[in-house]
Protein backbone atom coordinates (compact mmCIF):
# COMPACT_ATOMS: atom_id res chain seq x y z
CA UNK A 1 0.00 0.00 0.00
CA UNK A 2 1.38 3.98 -0.73
CA UNK A 3 0.03 6.66 0.70
CA UNK A 4 0.39 10.59 0.04
CA UNK A 5 -1.34 13.73 1.14
CA UNK A 6 -2.59 15.85 -1.67
CA UNK A 7 -3.31 19.59 -1.75
CA UNK A 8 -6.83 20.03 -1.57
CA UNK A 9 -5.76 23.72 -3.14
CA UNK A 10 -2.89 22.24 -5.36
CA UNK A 11 -4.03 18.56 -6.72
CA UNK A 12 -1.86 16.19 -6.69
CA UNK A 13 -1.03 12.30 -7.95
CA UNK A 14 -0.50 9.42 -5.79
CA UNK A 15 0.85 6.28 -7.67
CA UNK A 16 1.88 2.37 -6.74
CA UNK A 17 3.67 1.73 -10.02
CA UNK A 18 0.69 -0.01 -11.88
CA UNK A 19 -2.61 2.47 -10.46
CA UNK A 20 -1.96 6.43 -10.79
CA UNK A 21 -5.00 8.94 -8.96
CA UNK A 22 -4.55 12.14 -10.44
CA UNK A 23 -6.28 15.08 -8.51
CA UNK A 24 -6.57 18.12 -10.35
CA UNK A 25 -6.77 21.41 -7.66
CA UNK A 26 -10.17 22.07 -5.85
CA UNK A 27 -10.93 18.06 -6.13
CA UNK A 28 -10.77 17.53 -2.78
CA UNK A 29 -12.51 20.15 0.36
CA UNK A 30 -9.04 19.64 2.65
CA UNK A 31 -5.63 18.41 2.26
CA UNK A 32 -5.92 14.87 2.21
CA UNK A 33 -4.05 11.51 2.69
CA UNK A 34 -4.85 9.01 -0.15
CA UNK A 35 -4.08 5.63 -0.45
CA UNK A 36 -3.83 3.02 -3.33
CA UNK A 37 -3.84 -0.69 -2.28
CA UNK A 38 -4.10 -4.00 -4.50
CA UNK A 39 -5.65 -6.47 -1.67
CA UNK A 40 -5.90 -9.27 -4.53
CA UNK A 41 -2.47 -8.49 -6.47
CA UNK A 42 -1.62 -9.79 -9.23
CA UNK A 43 -5.59 -9.23 -10.16
CA UNK A 44 -5.82 -5.62 -11.11
CA UNK A 45 -8.41 -4.62 -8.41
CA UNK A 46 -7.24 -1.72 -6.61
CA UNK A 47 -8.45 -0.48 -3.34
CA UNK A 48 -8.51 3.22 -3.06
CA UNK A 49 -9.23 5.64 0.30
CA UNK A 50 -10.10 6.81 1.98
CA UNK A 51 -12.91 4.84 1.25
CA UNK A 52 -15.97 6.46 0.52
CA UNK A 53 -14.84 9.76 -0.33
CA UNK A 54 -16.49 11.79 -2.65
CA UNK A 55 -14.93 14.84 -5.02
CA UNK A 56 -15.67 18.53 -6.40
CA UNK A 57 -14.14 17.75 -9.41
CA UNK A 58 -13.45 14.42 -11.14
CA UNK A 59 -10.32 12.51 -10.17
CA UNK A 60 -8.57 10.08 -13.16
CA UNK A 61 -7.81 6.48 -12.48
CA UNK A 62 -4.92 5.24 -14.50
CA UNK A 63 -3.39 1.71 -15.14
CA UNK A 64 -0.67 1.39 -16.46
CA UNK A 65 -0.79 -0.91 -19.99
CA UNK A 66 2.92 -1.92 -19.75
CA UNK A 67 1.79 -3.70 -16.29
CA UNK A 68 -1.24 -5.42 -18.17
CA UNK A 69 -0.03 -9.34 -20.20
CA UNK A 70 -3.49 -9.16 -21.86
CA UNK A 71 -4.37 -6.53 -24.74
CA UNK A 72 -4.50 -3.58 -23.12
CA UNK A 73 -6.57 -1.75 -25.59
CA UNK A 74 -9.83 -3.91 -24.64
CA UNK A 75 -10.25 -3.11 -21.06
CA UNK A 76 -12.43 -1.31 -19.24
CA UNK A 77 -12.71 0.41 -15.75
CA UNK A 78 -15.51 -1.69 -12.91
CA UNK A 79 -16.35 -0.04 -9.95
CA UNK A 80 -17.56 -2.39 -7.32
CA UNK A 81 -21.10 -1.48 -5.44
CA UNK A 82 -21.32 -2.28 -2.24
CA UNK A 83 -25.02 -2.15 -2.26
CA UNK A 84 -25.42 -4.93 -5.18
CA UNK A 85 -22.42 -6.63 -4.31
CA UNK A 86 -21.86 -6.33 -7.87
CA UNK A 87 -19.65 -4.85 -10.32
CA UNK A 88 -20.36 -2.00 -12.63
CA UNK A 89 -18.80 -1.67 -15.79
CA UNK A 90 -17.99 2.77 -15.80
CA UNK A 91 -15.84 2.50 -19.30
CA UNK A 92 -12.51 4.19 -19.53
CA UNK A 93 -10.26 5.26 -22.42
CA UNK A 94 -6.94 4.71 -23.57
CA UNK A 95 -4.77 7.47 -23.42
CA UNK A 96 -0.92 7.45 -24.07
CA UNK A 97 -0.38 3.65 -22.76
CA UNK A 98 -2.87 4.34 -19.98
CA UNK A 99 -6.51 2.47 -19.43
CA UNK A 100 -8.16 5.82 -17.31
CA UNK A 101 -11.66 6.53 -15.85
CA UNK A 102 -13.14 9.69 -14.50
CA UNK A 103 -14.22 9.16 -10.93
CA UNK A 104 -16.64 10.94 -8.41
CA UNK A 105 -15.54 8.82 -5.19
CA UNK A 106 -13.57 6.32 -3.85
CA UNK A 107 -14.42 2.52 -3.41
CA UNK A 108 -12.75 -1.05 -5.12
CA UNK A 109 -12.62 -0.65 -8.55
CA UNK A 110 -10.57 -3.09 -11.19
CA UNK A 111 -9.98 -3.77 -14.84
CA UNK A 112 -12.00 -6.08 -17.40
CA UNK A 113 -10.95 -6.92 -20.82
CA UNK A 114 -13.75 -5.97 -22.34
CA UNK A 115 -13.47 -3.75 -25.49
CA UNK A 116 -13.12 0.05 -24.59
CA UNK A 117 -15.55 2.70 -26.35
CA UNK A 118 -18.59 2.72 -28.15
Amino acid sequence: MVSRIVSAAEGGTVTNGYYTVHFPPGALMEDTEITIEMPSFPSAVVRLGPHGIQFEKDVTLSLDTARISDDAEAYRVLWYNESTGCWNDIGGYMDDGYVKADLQHFSDYGSDPKKIGP
